[in-house]
């Protein structure tokens, strides 16, 4: 019975190569490898199916009958192998990793991946969100972060700029005989110059520092609040949150996209997503409660 054992797919190769330019010095060049290890391959291919394939003459070889019946036999095997496999490296589900702040995730991000999800079926999304102050991805693809607009992080690519509107939920407003006075929710409030919102707040402060938290008890109606115009942008569109003014306070602070260089296509697809939906996001289209 003959033996089932099959030689290295490297011998093979520098078998076929050199069948095909009739050269071991133009296999090397087209394997990227040296003479003298195509060389040895093929006699060791040789010596391993007990035959010669190759006639040797100074400078170049010729196939013998029994190497033009092998070569014949085994160069569409290599090329289907070769298809083969390659079809499998594209089918193969991709991934990409994103760290994102917590409060942006949370309140604006998610809601919109399946967006980005559908566009691209085969990817594999993993989420993480970031605390403050980040300034390195973390073993992420990419992420988007918070940073000041005076000294981004190299590299990174500017998003959109934190600006912060005063917001409250719509019965604060709509009835006031009937809510309790509302009170200044979170710590921005220092940088609000408007006497107008700041006398609607008759009631006590509540002192949050975590965005989202803030965000959660404006939507409870718990009092005013001053949020970051993309974060509170669905519950306004919503009508959870109504904007209680047409300005806006703008901090030295942006959020910017970082991307890891051999990220490939799935990073560049979603950064490019990415920025059509802040834009999408950066028409008017809130009027002022008075």
């Amino acid at each position: 019975m003959a033996s089932s054992r099959l030689p290295p797919t490297s011998a093979l190769k520098a078998f076929v190569v050199t069948a095909q330019s009739g050269s071991f010095t133009q296999a090397a060049k087209d394997l990227n490898l040296t003479q003298s290890a195509i060389s040895q391959a093929v006699r060791g291919l040789e010596a391993d199916l007990g035959t010669a394939l190759f006639v040797r003459d100074v400078g170049r070889v010729a196939l013998t009958p029994a190497g033009e019946a092998y070569r014949d036999a085994i160069a569409p095997a290599l090329d289907a192998i070769a298809l083969a496999t390659a079809q499998a490296r594209q089918a193969a589900p991709a991934s990409l990793s994103i760290g994102c702040v917590r409060s942006l995730l949370n309140n604006w991000l998610l809601a919109r991946l399946p967006g980005f999800s559908s566009q691209s079926p085969m990817l594999d999304i993993s989420m993480q969100t970031l605390g403050r102050d980040v300034r390195s991805l973390g073993g992420c693809d990419v992420v988007i972060i918070l940073a000041s607009k005076q000294a981004p992080p190299k590299g990174a690519l500017w998003l959109h700029d934190e600006a912060l509107i005063p917001v409250a939920a719509p019965g604060l407003n709509e009835n006031e005989r009937t809510s309790p006075d509302p009170a200044l929710i979170g710590q921005n409030w220092a940088l609000w110059l408007d006497p107008k919102i700041s006398q609607r707040a008759r009631g006590p402060a509540i002192q949050l520092r975590e965005t989202s938290a803030q965000l959660a008890a404006a939507r409870a109606g718990q009092g005013l609040a001053l949020l970051p115009d993309l974060v509170c942008y669905d519950d306004l569109s919503a009508g959870r949150l109504m904007r209680l003014s047409p300005k806006s306070v703008s901090r030295d602070r942006a959020f910017y996209i970082m991307q890891a260089p051999s990220g490939g296509r799935a990073v560049t697809d979603f950064v490019a997503w990415l920025q059509a939906q802040v834009a999408a996001c950066a028409k008017p289209m809130f009027g002022a409660i008075t």
